[in-house]
């Protein structure tokens, strides 16, 4: 068991902290487990994105298709519901 999108939650937002630290101009994340059902995957990215506008890096992150994390393949991303801003 990975924690799920709860612990995930919580140490995205301690790694953000730090990165911010590094005043970063852009942020690349491994986002998520492709173990996730479609329901913590959008759990995960809903969170993820309150996280980022809360800290202010809204815009300055990419989650980054890699294997083994929730966008192992492009196609992942068919059926997600992003917000526009």
């Amino acid at each position: 068991d990975d924690g799920g999108p709860l612990l995930h939650l919580a140490q995205y937002r301690e790694q953000l902290l730090q990165a911010q630290a590094l005043r970063p101009v852009h942020i690349n994340v491994h986002s998520g487990s492709d173990r996730w059902g479609e329901a913590e995957t959008d759990e995960f990215f809903a969170g993820a994105l309150a996280l980022e506008r809360e800290l202010g890096v809204a815009g300055a992150v990419s989650h980054e298709t890699h294997r083994g994390r929730s966008l192992f393949t492009p196609f992942a991303a068919l059926g997600m519901a992003f917000p526009t801003r």
